[in-house]
């Protein structure tokens, strides 16, 4: 392959040693826009004399509306070519270069990974869009809108302008139900005394497509199987003269065929189930049921004997799996009327057991069971294929542990069904290593680049129900629960120190809906065993810090936490959406009541001890949450805000380490490095402070979140937040939290982002200034003009921040 009459730089970086991560992006930085700038300015950009490269596209209407105009500019047919970082197009600069390429495989990926196809200007494209804004302007109540464009051609370059003159809207005057069948027509109009179409609103076909869907489910909810949208249509009276309009919503009957072969209207019928048989050793190429065995089984709560459903289970052979399991995620019942949330529900509860890979739920007309003129039945069948009970896997990830780059990889092997109960037993054994700032001077344990390894095994073990002593009947038949018992062991091999970590835990999880799950651990115990070398021990008599050396002391967790998660999220839907987690945990209270009622005597050091270790006490909470901002299918304003707040108490006197807030890296003040912000207004100026860590939090961030070019991201961002102490240390002057003047120590931070979204895999290199900073005194907090390029702070992360 020979490429004539074209010119290349060749940059070659040498005689560089150490060069770690960081700095390889910084040199990707440095020199990929001088390498584009080269390929901008190639002659080769140019087109054939008859081509125009759509370069620019706008929409813009002659007034303020509810219409958005990042909506319509969505459905222009032909978007304009898009820029690598805004300045090069480099798509057709690849494209013109490699069409003179011999068809291979290379070229092809080439071109694709160059970006998208270059936008060419089509006049056809433009009248196409203009049909489609109208009808959209349409489908929003404007129907005396007109669209018109105007194309301006400049060097081989076309910048084409939408104009969009909007009239008024027509809004709604009358809505009324209409239907033949008086049977159905009662179920709703009762459905819609609570619909979104009232009068004066303007017309929004969407609103009517989602009053006709809610009206469609809440029939099927209430029996009528076989309704469908189908059966609902919309009349129009826009003929008033007074932008105003009457709609009427017409529930309209099935059509059969007789015997005779003459089609008549019948009313629509409300459908019960008859039997419900369940299948759960189905298999797709069995052609029928001969040799199975029907076992019939009722299951009835423990708390209402009246309340039962009677089950079929069809078997081929001995079931390995307890009926009764399957019949907690059964939420259908004979004799009861259809209804669709509950066969949803069924379907989602036996997809959430793992030892089920395939779930069919249908409904089979009973034609031979004669109801009365609006009555009829089904039976359920509910299809279930196994999944393999068995499985083993390797897996691997880059980690980024509040800014510590490392990798890891666990083995991991489960059993999906090991008490014939859908139990999963899960066995990990998991190592990584990571890159950690070290205070001492042991470099002893460092391997290539990793200075930490970490190395344990973890046992699981999680019931397809609630276990305990409240009985699961007592709960909504719908919240999908899980029980999970877990234990490890853990050993971790840092510079400075080697710790061993031992932990149990027992707790639930459920989710009352799509959008929210709450999790509760009742018991949570992490017994702490720390072995400092002797240059950290020295650094910690050094700092004379009794808060210091407590953190880095064998310590016992006994905790109960819960936490409650919601996130409104749709995969595949661009639309804004909402995140929220809360946390609360308490450590260490039964444990000191118990020790003070029964007089257990305190060690030396003055604590109670549990098996010798000391045990933490304290209360602990936070609250995250997060709003994105759709713009456009890819541009994006993220919101974060993040308090915490922890009170170590009776028992301790500081928060264990692992249980406090730090500020800074790349998932938090990114412009500051990791653990190096706060307390407070707290000075380091020798940076002599380990590991800085406080008993409150509060952070704000925020992103604009925009595409670069096909897989590359760009993001400008800004921070503002700070650690404090809930008491006066004298190693962390100013760090006390006190509320007349918190505010003139939440640090300011701002930059650019590139990441590298792979869709399963994304990392990114942060670069940000400090630009309020709280260490400073006051009068020259403010950084604006003393900012240099030194004082840039690069962050390298695994996935997104927030």
């Amino acid at each position: 392959m020979s490429i004539k009459g074209h010119s290349f730089i060749v940059l070659r970086i040498f005689a560089i040693n150490k060069i770690d991560l960081k700095s390889y992006f910084k040199y990707i930085l440095v020199f990929m826009p001088v390498a584009l700038l080269f390929v901008g300015c190639n002659p080769t950009h140019k087109l054939p004399a008859n081509q125009f490269l759509l370069t620019r596209m706008k929409v813009e209407t002659d007034k303020k509306s509810d219409i958005r105009i990042s909506d319509m500019e969505e459905l222009v047919l032909q978007q304009s070519n898009k820029k690598f970082i805004g300045l090069f197009h480099t798509n057709l600069w690849v494209r013109n270069i490699t069409m003179k390429w011999k068809p291979t495989k290379f070229r092809s990926w080439i071109q694709k990974v160059s970006g998208p196809q270059p936008s060419i200007f089509d006049i056809n494209q433009a009248e196409g869009s203009v049909r489609s804004l109208k009808n959209y302007l349409n489908n929003n109540g404007y129907f005396n809108a007109t669209v018109s464009y105007d194309v301006k051609y400049h060097t081989q370059k076309a910048h084409i302008h939408y104009s969009v003159v909007l009239g008024n809207p027509y809004t709604l005057r009358n809505f009324s139900i209409v239907s033949e069948d008086s049977f159905i027509s009662d179920y709703a109009r009762n459905i819609m005394k609570e619909t979104q179409i009232m009068k004066d609103k303007v017309y929004k076909f969407t609103l009517l497509e989602s009053e006709r869907n809610r009206l469609t489910r809440e029939l099927r909810n209430s029996g009528f199987f076989q309704f469908s949208n189908d059966f609902l249509t919309y009349e129009i009276d826009s003929a008033l003269n007074s932008h105003q309009m009457d709609i009427e919503l017409k529930l309209n009957r099935p059509v059969v065929t007789d015997s005779r072969g003459v089609n008549i209207s019948q009313n629509h019928k409300r459908w019960f189930i008859n039997q419900v048989y369940v299948l759960p050793q189905y298999l797709s190429m069995r052609l029928s049921n001969e040799g199975a065995d029907t076992l019939h089984h009722e299951f009835c709560s423990k708390i209402d004997t009246n309340d039962c459903k009677n089950l079929n289970f069809v078997v081929y052979q001995t079931p390995r799996i307890k009926f009764r399991v399957l019949a907690n995620s059964i939420h259908v019942r004979p004799d009861q009327a259809f209804n669709l949330t509950e066969a949803e529900q069924t379907t989602r509860s036996l997809s959430e057991l793992p030892l089920y890979k395939y779930v069919n739920v249908d409904y089979v007309p009973r034609y031979d069971l004669k109801g009365d003129s609006v009555t009829a039945f089904a039976d359920c069948v509910i299809k279930l294929g196994k999944a393999d009970v068995q499985a083993f896997s390797v897996e691997s990830e880059a980690t980024n542990s509040g800014g510590d780059l490392g990798i890891s990889g666990q083995l991991v092997w489960e059993n999906k069904n090991l008490f014939r109960g859908a139990e999963v037993f899960r066995l990990k054994l998991r190592g990584a290593m990571e890159m950690q700032q070290s205070f001492g001077n042991n470099v002893s344990n460092k391997f290539l680049i990793f200075n930490t390894i970490e190395t344990g095994v973890e046992a699981s073990l999680t019931f397809p129900r609630f276990l305990g002593p409240i009985r699961p009947d007592r709960f909504p038949k719908y919240l999908r629960p899980k029980t999970t018992f877990t234990t490890g062991f853990n050993y971790q091999a840092r510079p400075d120190y080697k710790r061993y970590l031992t932990n149990m835990s027992y707790g639930y999880q459920w989710s009352e809906s799509a959008f929210s799950t709450h999790i509760l651990n009742p018991i949570e115990i992490n017994a702490v065993r720390i072995f400092p070398t002797e240059s950290f021990l020295e650094l910690l008599d050094q700092l004379n810090s009794e808060r210091l050396k407590a953190q880095f002391t064998n310590h016992l967790i006994t905790a109960l936490k819960y936490s409650y998660i919601y996130s409104d999220q749709e995969r595949g839907k661009v639309r804004n959406y909402r995140f929220m987690r809360f946390n609360a945990e308490s450590a260490g209270n039964l444990l000191y009541l118990i020790d003070n009622v029964i007089n257990v005597p305190k060690n030396e050091d003055g604590n109670f001890t549990f098996f010798n270790i000391r045990y933490a006490q304290y209360l602990k909470t936070s609250i995250d949450l997060r709003y994105f901002k759709m713009l456009t299918a890819d541009n994006l304003l993220g919101f974060r805000l993040f308090a915490g707040a922890g009170k170590p108490y009776g028992n301790s006197q500081v928060l264990p380490f692992e249980k406090g807030f730090f500020a800074g890296g790349a998932n938090g003040m990114r412009g500051w490095q990791l653990k190096s912000l706060g307390p407070g207004e707290f000075y380091d100026p020798l940076k002599t402070a380990y590991d800085r860590m406080g008993d409150i939090q509060l952070e704000f961030n925020t992103e604009y979140r925009f595409p670069i070019y096909n897989f590359v991201k760009g993001a400008f961002f800004a921070d503002a937040g700070n650690i404090w102490l809930m008491d006066n240390n004298l190693l962390y002057p100013g760090g006390k939290f006190d509320f007349s003047k918190f505010y003139k120590e939440i640090a300011l931070d701002a930059g650019f982002g590139i990441r590298f979204d792979f869709s399963f895999f994304a990392f990114r290199l942060d670069a940000a200034m400090p630009l309020y900073d709280p260490a400073k005194p006051l009068g020259s907090r403010f950084r604006f003009s003393k900012l240099q390029l030194a004082d840039v702070v690069w962050n390298f992360g695994i996935g997104y921040p927030f």
